[in-house]
């Protein structure tokens, strides 16, 4: 394997696992993996070197190859497949096992849980609605909620356009979204009851949000004067003949008798998983009904003569209605965007615990596929599926980037360590729904670990190894152009670097340059550890000799070597209260490197008071060597003492330094 090569498999490989952490911890399942990787491996064959939409023939081999191997590697039972191509459906099938006893296997009226891909009909849902005029994109959600209320923490109220493009600013939902039975709560309860801290203005960036998508489907509930389940099966499913899908938990016994089991990573059975909020992902369908609303959304919202979206809504859902960054791929209705080697695509990624899914649409060539895996592994299967397919027939052609000018100017301030903004933003007891059982302590120590860091290397920025050259502000190519990598960086509004961005993740997800306090600080703490010592010791020396110059009666000290001595206890006092508050405040809470000490309560007054001291201790210091004030005009105090002095005052460069370096003097 080359060297290019070699850092290509570790950059996917650390960014996959980078996607399970956040998804998986602790066992804890999120209805979606869309933290998933966009990256792009090479195929397990390089039979096809196509450019174009792969025909029949030749996407059914692909699929006849891939699908047995990966069903092998990964101990995957089974899976389903559906592909669509000019309003047709081109292949539906099934690969494996749903049942192990008696044996099963599946075909294309087998049932999956299609997890977050589930979103996609809810926004279809909430569409309708405006169309009829009952929801409007852009009104308060607060106007429409009348049994509880968004707490009103940002001036900018939330809005259906925020909740459809996972950027109403909430953190994530502090409940199980997957539970193993039936939750005897109503959705208006579990929302009411377990509702997300807003930690962002909305509309600012997009952190994927389950418990936002679980509003937009209670506002259809609402709405609608129907459950969400029955509005979607009278209003989607019935009129387009999907009578094999439904978002109901359990599911009926007409369907459950096709619904595939879902497994662990060995061949036991799992139970029928709950997804807690509905409309984020309760849905279960088969290859052919996912196939015939691929059809109805590449044909605007029309199938078989029959519409359930208007040609302008449907446009909606394929437009960019969050873009976070001008190169970036951007959000849309119930679906996002991405461009796999420069091939404009749409889709929907959905997981449980133990199904796996994607929907992906091409619309400007009429095709899509839907993919989903009934085992816990499938969550490589189903990336590994999707990049193989674009290697194999849409591989991209190497493009060597052109620096701008400047290119390797003023990069520190891109550096620095990146947390996913979808996570908890303190600490957090998530309880079961019925008691008050404790089933996950949030640590919020455990994020530190999915963090990723960006770097500069000979005027490059660097991450996992690979080289990024700066072509616009702040838009970075992979240097060689022989990988279609990109990442962009988004500034807040004090034009600071705030978020980054990039193609091989995902766009409903932005990542928050973490606050520096947190790392490298090491070597900080050791220092200010040293030059408080030399403080404390001074201290603690002048105090025992006044008190023996006491009992001797001696002339007391001048005035401004009191002074003086007085300014050092207030640089260590002040110092040691500014420690004492932000270290438990950083403990609670995940500082960001845009969040100065004066966002966190206006503290920035006092290391701008140990500032003010310092320069007071030079200015004194100054005045004792020539004897300002003195009779005599001599310096005071004996020259070691003046000497002790100075060495504090040297010493004091180290807070200097440590405000600096931790943003504590307001930037």
């Amino acid at each position: 394997m080359s060297k290019k090569s070699s850092l290509k498999f570790g950059l996917i490989i650390g960014l996959i696992i980078f996607g399970m952490i956040i998804l998986k911890t602790e066992g804890r399942a999120t209805v979606n993996s869309d933290m998933e990787v966009l990256s792009y491996t090479k195929p397990t064959s390089a039979a096809y070197e196509l450019q174009a939409r792969p025909d029949t023939t030749e996407l059914i081999n692909f699929v006849n190859l891939i699908i047995p191997d990966q069903l092998s590697r990964y101990n995957i039972p089974g899976m389903t497949i559906s592909v669509v191509m000019d309003e047709e459906i081109v292949l539906s099938k099934g690969f494996g096992r749903s049942d192990y006893l008696p044996p099963k296997f599946v075909h294309n009226q087998t049932l999956f849980r299609i997890g977050s891909v589930s979103k996609t009909f809810t926004a279809i849902a909430a569409l309708q609605l405006v169309e009829d005029g009952l929801l409007d994109l852009d009104t308060d959600i607060n106007d429409y909620i009348t049994a509880f209320q968004i707490p009103e923490t940002f001036q900018e109220p939330i809005t259906l356009r925020h909740l459809l493009t996972h950027t109403p600013g909430f953190e994530e939902f502090p409940a199980p979204v997957v539970y193993a039975v039936p939750v005897p709560l109503t959705l208006e309860e579990i929302l009411m009851d377990n509702m997300p801290d807003r930690v962002n203005p909305p509309g600012v960036i997009s952190s994927y949000s389950n418990y936002g998508i679980g509003l937009v489907g209670y506002l259809v509930q609402e709405f609608s004067g129907k459950s969400f389940e029955q509005y979607v099966e009278d209003e989607i499913f019935y009129p387009l003949g999907m009578n094999h899908t439904s978002f109901r938990q359990p599911l009926p016994a007409a369907l459950l008798a096709n619904m595939s089991n879902g497994y662990y990573d060995d061949i036991t059975e799992q139970n029928f998983e709950i997804v807690t909020l509905p409309s984020a992902g309760a849905c279960s369908s088969t290859a052919s009904d996912m196939a015939i609303i691929m059809m109805t959304l590449l044909n605007n919202g029309t199938y078989n003569g029959t519409e359930i979206l208007q040609n302008t809504s449907v446009e909606m859902m394929f437009s960019k209605q969050f873009l976070p960054q001008e190169h970036m791929s951007g959000v849309g209705f119930g679906l996002y965007e991405f461009y796999p080697n420069n091939v404009k695509a749409w889709g929907h990624g959905g997981d449980t615990i133990y199904f796996h899914s994607n929907m992906i649409l091409f619309p400007e060539e009429d095709f899509g596929f839907f993919i989903s895996y009934n085992s816990y592994n499938g969550v490589y299967a189903k990336s590994e599926f999707f990049n193989a397919f674009i290697e194999t027939f849409y591989p991209y052609s190497s493009q060597t980037p052109t620096p701008m000018v400047g290119y390797d100017k003023g990069l520190n301030q891109f550096v620095g360590y990146y947390i996913s903004a979808r996570r908890y933003y303190s600490y957090k007891e998530i309880t079961a729904y019925t008691t008050d059982e404790v089933i996950f302590i949030v640590n919020l120590s455990s994020w530190f670990e999915t963090s990723f860091y960006i770097a500069t290397s000979d005027g490059y920025l660097q991450f996992s190894n690979i080289d990024f050259v700066q072509v616009e502000p702040d838009y970075f190519r992979e240097a060689s152009g022989v990988y279609d990598y990109e990442m962009a960086f988004v500034r807040n509004s004090n034009g600071e670097v705030s978020y980054l961005y990039a193609n091989f993740m995902t766009s409903l997800v932005a990542n928050e340059k973490i606050h520096p306090f947190y790392y490298e600080s090491g070597g900080v703490y050791a220092v200010i550890i040293i030059a408080s010592s030399a403080y404390f010791l001074s201290m603690l020396y002048w105090a025992i000799e006044a008190i023996i110059d006491s009992r001797k009666k001696k002339e007391k000290k001048p005035i401004l070597q009191n002074i003086s001595k007085g300014l050092v206890a207030g640089v260590l006092i002040l110092n040691a209260i500014i420690i004492a508050i932000f270290v438990p405040m950083s403990s609670s809470k995940i500082l960001l490197e845009a969040e100065t000490i004066s966002d966190l309560g206006g503290l920035i007054a006092m290391p701008i008071i140990v500032l003010v001291l310092i320069a007071g201790m030079i200015v004194l210091s100054v005045l004792s060597w020539i004897g300002i004030g003195n009779t005599e005009r001599k310096p005071y105090g004996k020259l070691w003492e003046r000497i002790h002095f100075l060495i504090l005052i040297a010493l004091s460069a180290i807070f200097i330094f440590a405000f600096a370096y931790w943003h504590f003097l307001g930037y």
